[in-house]
C-alpha cells in the first residue's frame, strides 16, 4: 500500500471520527437526536460563525446561506 493511500485512509478515519463526535456533541445538548435535526442543525453552522462583528472583513457564502445570514448588505 502507498504512503499516499494511507495517508488518504488515515484522514477518511479522522473525518469519520469527527463526524460521530459533532453527533455525540449535539445529542449531550438536546437527548435523542433523529437524523434529520442533526442535518438541519449542522447546516445552520459555518466556519465563519465565531468572527468577530467588530473587525472588517468580506464573508463569501452561497445565495441559499445567505437567506439565513444577518448581514445588513450583500453583493452579488
Amino acid at each position: 500500500m502507498s504512503k499516499k493511500l494511507m495517508m488518504m485512509q488515515m484522514q477518511e478515519l479522522r473525518n469519520i471520527e469527527e463526524f460521530k463526535n459533532s453527533i455525540l456533541e449535539l445529542e449531550n445538548v438536546v437527548g435523542v437526536l433523529r437524523l434529520s435535526e442533526y442535518l438541519e442543525n449542522v447546516s445552520l453552522v459555518s466556519a465563519t460563525d465565531d468572527l468577530e462583528d467588530e473587525k472588517d472583513y468580506i464573508k463569501l457564502m452561497t445565495i441559499h446561506n445567505s437567506k439565513r445570514s444577518r448581514i445588513s448588505y450583500s453583493f452579488l
